[in-house]
Order: structure tokens, then sequence, then C-alpha cells
């Protein structure tokens, strides 16, 4: 196959990729990816060029033997827009102007990536299998990052502009030695599949300089403001995971499946002194009454390495204990003609991590997460496709030892998602197709006292899609309007960090198979 695939924005982002795949024989199997980009967005200045190439190759030197290969690269230059924090009065800050650039033009976030990804597997009969897979990534990036503190929401003054700056370096190495297969044992079939498996993450941003002030701006008219001094305000990461598993997936009669499995890991956060070792089990129970739909309860836990403390606290890059998290839901899974359904409850809970009063990054105290989660996906009609989702979430902050957060809503966690999208393919107008969606976000918490919500917003978009012959290839055309009505809304929000969103934004694409 030979696809390309042209789009562009009102902006400017201009994006081309080629995607080409041969059968170099019977046994080998090639894909190239390629794509350069001009990255631009509504924001001024906000632009910049982006790479990327990638290489697969399948080959079965014999019937049983399969053999994969992965590399890629990307390379990607552009400036960020900051976020923004609440102001000196504890209220959500002004929204700029969507144009305006609130950085710096000499800070910049430049990333530079390698992957290599390769897969052996062997069949050794018709039951059993085995598998070794290695992974690889080596990442460099300049990181530039403003953070906006002491705003005056009336004016829009920030009285103090903070800076980290940083050159990193991070590696992760991974390897799976996995096998797979079945057995009987009386009536019970199995399915099983054990292994062990190692991972290697090296974090390094030593080179970093920290300012808590380099000046002041404003949100309206941003202040041009020189660089400060290169430093050494950083540190070091390294962190070493092993473990052993084993699952098993049990047919008892033609109705129900019994899933039984657990790990035993070690989480080794080497730099920081931290250590643990854990067996985490999961279990599932299938039931399946009808052809067409089916029911089931599961529970698993995982280990998790801890987050590091963000920049600007008192405790600022210092990496948090390894935590184990666990997970109950329950369910309903169907189908009704074209269209499938899922019907979900579930709680999870894992050690909280938050910002305190004090300004120090602590792992207190759970938080738990108790929701209920509908989706359907396919066709209604022969010319109505839907796909939609309904996410309510109670998250709540437990045992913090502390008043001010107990029982506070987690930042940043919405109480209520939902998406729906709608095509419609009408039969007389044959290769057309018409779309619509709409996104909706409950309010967030922009810290973890809950004394200020980003409130919720509403977002809707169309576009269509015209499929047809030109000069003998076939050819897809694209147009869609992403924010159609132009609502202004904080799209991303964490522990006292604010980002606004994009605008109505119009995109135009075409893809070709030659």
């Amino acid at each position: 196959m030979t696809d390309l695939h042209l789009s562009v924005n009102e902006f400017g982002n201009a994006r081309t990729h080629l995607d080409l795949g041969r059968m170099v024989s019977d046994s080998l199997g090639v894909r190239i990816n390629a794509a350069v980009e001009h990255q631009d967005s509504h924001i001024n200045k906000v632009s910049g060029p982006r790479q990327f190439l990638s290489g697969a190759m399948v080959w079965k030197p014999t019937s049983d033997t399969t053999v994969d290969l992965d590399v890629e690269y990307e390379k990607r230059s552009r400036r960020f827009q900051p976020g923004l924090a609440l102001t000196t009065s504890g209220e959500l800050p002004p929204m700029p102007d969507s144009k305006t650039f609130l950085g710096q033009d000499w800070a910049q976030f430049e990333t530079e990536a390698t992957t290599v990804e390769a897969r052996l597997e062997h069949r050794l009969n018709p039951d059993w299998k085995v598998s070794l897979q290695a992974n690889h990534f080596d990442m460099t990036r300049k990181n530039d990052w403003f953070g906006f503190g002491d705003i005056d929401g009336t004016t829009g003054d920030v009285a103090t502009v903070m800076f980290w700056g940083s050159d990193d370096k991070y590696k992760s190495s991974s390897a799976r030695l996995m096998a797979q297969g079945t057995l009987d044992t009386g009536s019970v079939k199995h399915r099983l599949a054990f292994g062990y498996d190692w991972a290697y993450s090296y974090f390094d941003w030593s080179k970093a300089v920290w300012n808590g002030d380099i000046g002041d701006t404003n949100l309206f008219n941003p202040v041009p403001l020189p660089p400060p001094a290169a430093g050494n305000s950083g540190g070091m990461s390294e962190t070493v995971r092993s473990g052993v598993f084993i699952q098993d997936v049990l047919a008892l009669g033609e109705k129900w499946d019994l899933h039984l499995g657990g790990r035993h890991a070690t989480l080794d956060q080497q730099t920081d002194g931290y250590k643990k070792s854990t067996f985490t089990p999961s279990a599932a129970l299938v039931f399946k009454p009808l052809a067409n739909l089916s029911a089931y309860v599961s529970y698993v836990e995982g280990l998790e390495q801890g987050g590091m403390a963000p920049t600007g606290t008192t405790n600022a890059n210092q990496v948090m204990g390894p935590l184990v998290s666990k997970q109950w839901e329950t369910g309903l899974k169907g189908e009704v003609g074209l269209l499938n359904w899922e019907a979900s409850l579930f709680q999870l809970s894992k050690a909280a991590e938050y910002t305190s009063a004090t300004n120090t990054y602590v792992q207190s105290g759970d938080q738990q997460h108790q929701g209920v989660e509908l989706s359907l996906s396919g066709k209604v009609s022969r010319e109505v496709t839907l796909y939609g989702g309904l996410m309510w979430l109670d998250a709540k902050l437990k045992e913090t030892g502390d008043a001010a957060t107990n029982g506070k809503r987690p930042p940043g966690v919405a109480e209520q998602r939902a998406v729906l999208t709608a095509e419609y393919a009408p039969a007389a107008l044959s290769g057309w197709t018409f779309m619509a969606n709409w996104t909706h976000t409950g309010k967030r918490a922009v810290n973890s006292t809950n004394t200020a919500f980003a409130p919720a917003y509403d977002l809707f978009g169309v576009g269509l899609r015209h499929q047809r012959k030109v000069a003998g290839h076939d050819t897809t055309f694209r147009l869609s309007v992403d924010n159609l009505f132009g609502k202004r809304y904080w799209a991303n929000v964490a522990d006292d960090f604010l980002i606004a969103g994009a605008p109505r934004t119009v995109w135009a694409s075409m893809s070709v198979k030659f």
C-alpha cells in the first residue's frame, strides 16, 4: 500500500504524512511511515517544526517463527504557553485573549526521541508458543517552563514569574519472556500465560536552573524578560522494576469463565532509596447467559511508581515512594443488532499525592474513585453510526490527616464526562458522510482544599467526509470544525495550574491511496 495524507488548519498548522507498505517476499514485509509538520497554533509564537520517521519489519523465517522489528524517530521543537495559577485572593485568574503568548521568545521545548522494539515468537506446537520482547527508548529534551504567581485578578498583573529550565535525558529499557498455551484438566479448559518481565528507567535533569522570580509581567500585555543564568538545580532518578506473573482463564462450561492471575513485582527507586516488593493478585468472573450478553465482576491490584514533587513546592523534584492501587469493577456488555453497549460500576483506590497547605508535595491518605461508566458504539441504522460514552465519578481524598483536604475532591478530576459522536452517510449521496460531536466536562477542583473550581463546559464540533476516485486513485477529503461556538474554557486543570482551551478551529485534509 501507499497512502499520502495532507492536512492543514486555519492557524497555519500543516502536516504531510506518507505511509508505505510492501511485501518484499512471501516471508518478509516492511512498512515505512514518514511525516513532516509545521506546528502552529492559535497562540502567537507557539509554533515550530516536527519530523517523524518509523520503519517496521515482519519476517517469518519458518511457518512457526515470527520476528517483528520496529524503529521510530521523532524530533520536534516549539514554544509552549505557560499555565496559570490562582490569584492572590484564591480565585480563578482572568483568561487572557486566546492569541496572546505569555511566555518568552528565548524559551523553547525541544525533544528528540528514538524507540527500538523487537519481538520473537515461536510456536512449539498447536497449543503452546513462547515469545521474547525487548524495547529501548532514548530521549533528550530542552524544557523551558514558566509558572505565574501572585496574580492580580483585576488588572492581570503577575508579580512573580517563576522559571524552570532543564536539558533532560531520559532512557528506558524493558524485556519480557512469556509462554502462552492451553490445556485441559478434566472438563475444565485452561488458557495460560506466564513469564518474567524487567524494566529500567533513567531520568537526568541535573543541568537545570530554577529561579523563583525572574521578573513580573501582565496577562493582557506580556513583558519581555531576560533569560536567567545557567545552573545546576536538578537531579536524577533511576528505577528498576522486575517481576514474575501468571494468568489463567478457566472455561467452566459454556457460560462461565474464571480469570485468575497474580504478579510478584519489585520496584526499586535506586536514587531515592525506595524499594518495595509485593504480590498483586487479579481475578474476574464472567457469565454469558446469552450469545450477545455477558456480565462480569473483577478485582485487580497493581504496583506503581510514586509521583514527583512539582517545581515550586518546598520539596521540588522529590520522588514519592512506590504505591499499590486496588480496583473493583462489575458490569454488563451486550449487542443489540449492530450496536455494542457497556455499563459498569468501579472503585479505584491508591495513596493520595497532592500539594499540602504548607506548599509541600506529600503522599498522605487515600485517593478513592467510585464511578459509573456507560458506552455505546455501532450502527443504529444503515445510514447512522453512533459512538458515545458517559462517566460519573465520585472522587475523594480520604484519611489525609488534614481537615483542609480530608473528604475533598482531587485536583483536576471532573465529576462528569460525556462524549457523543454521530455519523450520517445518506444512501442517496454516495461517498458522503456528515459528522457531529459533543463533549461535556464537569467542574474540576483547582487545589486540594477545593476553594476554587474550574467551571463545567460543553464543546461541539461538525465535519464532513467525501470519498471518490481522483485520477483512478481512492481519495478522501475531510473538513471539520472544532469548538464550533468558540467556547472559552479551561482545558487542563491540575493543582493550582490552569491552561485555557483552543478557540474555534477549522481543519481540512486529503488522503490518497496509490
